[in-house]
């Protein structure tokens, strides 16, 4: 099913007859999120996804070709929030309201069992991937069983009708973190208000698409760059990048006011933010991609003011009240879903690795607005054996100044630097 409607959308997509591509493509998107709720492991969940990423790209542009800008960005939602929102659903998290201890018993239970029966499963698809290897080195047959899932469907199915029956009447949003569902244009409109709008980026093989999405507007406001600022953006970020892993850092340091201009201009900046509502004085950033690499808040940009001048700085000082950050707008609206109503605590790691030169300034000014319910772990003994002690479920606010590591070949093995560490 996916193979040929991919291949008819790819058909409909090349001839420029938008309204049969997104019809195939919307076919060939259902059969991948079915895929991916078959899969077993995280491994195989990935390979199916990055293999119809140009199913996603292509309908987002048939989207924007038909006029139907607030269907394209729903869509680019889609391609890019799966795996957090999953993972935020993995998590131990409970229904509010007055739910049965019976209930909250059985919620457990068949969480457990869904991951033991996932676990085995992964092992046999691993014996089997094994054993296929093995046979090809002695060029010998293997055939591999189909792994019998009729267990794993089950057991989903008795959690989603506990979750329907006896925990969505008194927590509506609890079956967000369950399953991911689409999130719809009107939803993500109500992530803005009068005064804050959202910038969503989106990058498809061949362009750059921003979107613009304010509260008062009916349609999203799309913005396409050409292929040529893609590339030069993504050389500017590769000499970013590489100037950045220079031991001492002083070329990187010497030249970033100009690499920051750069950015600025690939990404067309100024034109995004003439875009904005006058009054709009905090911004949603939203990259995607190696946009996610750019401090975004730190480009600069010229904006005209309410007398019709013209103001230029950093897009920190053109939207004094608030920039933020998400990855997505689903996993934005999520998160706010799960807000507690009394936000009073503290944990803290302060410069674990003694070589930050204001961090100590920042943690310090921090935790007194949260005194006496501030708990921070201070350079040597912010070591990872201390942090599994605490128990973060229970904490407010978490504020992690420290470095970070990233890993370009592996992101998953990204992490943040403690104490002690290699």
């Amino acid at each position: 099913c996916l193979r040929n409607s991919r291949n008819l959308g790819n058909l409909g997509f090349k001839e420029e007859h938008w309204q049969l591509a997104t019809e195939a493509y919307n076919i060939a998107i259902q059969a991948v999120e079915n895929l991916r709720g078959e899969a077993i492991s995280e491994s195989h969940r990935q390979i199916i996804m990055a293999e119809a990423i140009s199913v996603y790209q292509n309908i987002v542009q048939s989207y924007i070709n038909l006029g139907q800008i607030d269907t394209a960005i729903e869509y680019a939602e889609r391609s890019k929030t799966r795996d957090l929102v999953e993972l935020l659903a993995n998590r131990d998290l409970y229904p509010k309201g007055d739910i049965a201890q019976t209930v909250i018993f059985e919620l457990d239970k068949l969480r457990k069992e869904i991951v033991k029966e996932e676990k085995q499963l992964a092992t046999k698809e691993m014996s089997d991937n094994l054993a296929i290897l093995t046979a090809e080195g002695r060029q010998q047959q293997y055939q591999p069983q189909i792994p019998n899932r009729s267990r794993l469907n089950q057991l989903k199915q008795q959690l989603e009708e506990l979750i329907t029956r006896h925990i969505t009447p008194i927590d509506p949003t609890f079956s967000l973190t369950q399953k991911v569902e689409p999130i719809s244009f009107n939803d993500i409109k109500t992530l803005t208000s009068e005064n804050k709008a959202i910038i969503q980026w989106y990058i498809t093989n061949d362009k750059i698409l921003t979107f613009i999405i304010a509260a008062d507007s009916e349609q999203p406001i799309i913005k396409q760059f050409p292929s040529e600022d893609r590339q030069a953006l993504i050389e500017e970020i590769n000499n970013y990048l590489n100037l950045y892993r220079t031991e001492t850092k002083q070329e990187w340091q010497n030249k970033l006011e100009s690499i920051l201009e750069n950015f600025a201009q690939y990404l067309h900046l100024n034109e995004i933010i003439s875009e904005l509502p006058q009054k709009c004085n905090s911004l949603i950033l939203i990259p995607h991609l190696f946009i996610h690499l750019l401090p975004i808040h730190a480009l600069k940009a010229t904006r005209k003011q309410k007398d019709e001048t013209t103001f230029t700085g950093y897009l920190l000082d053109l939207f004094p009240n608030q920039i933020s950050y998400a990855p997505s707008c689903q996993l934005l609206q999520i998160v706010k879903s799960q807000e507690r109503d009394n936000f009073n605590n503290l944990f803290g790691i302060q410069n674990p690795t003694d070589d930050l030169q204001y961090t100590d300034i920042e943690v310090d000014t921090i935790r007194q607005l949260f005194k006496p319910d501030d708990k921070v772990l201070v350079k040597d003994h912010a070591t990872k054996e201390n942090l599994n002690q605490q128990n973060l479920n229970q904490t407010s606010y978490s504020h992690f100044s420290s470095h970070g590591y990233f890993n370009f070949q592996e992101p998953l093995k990204s992490a943040l630097v403690l104490a002690n560490s290699i």
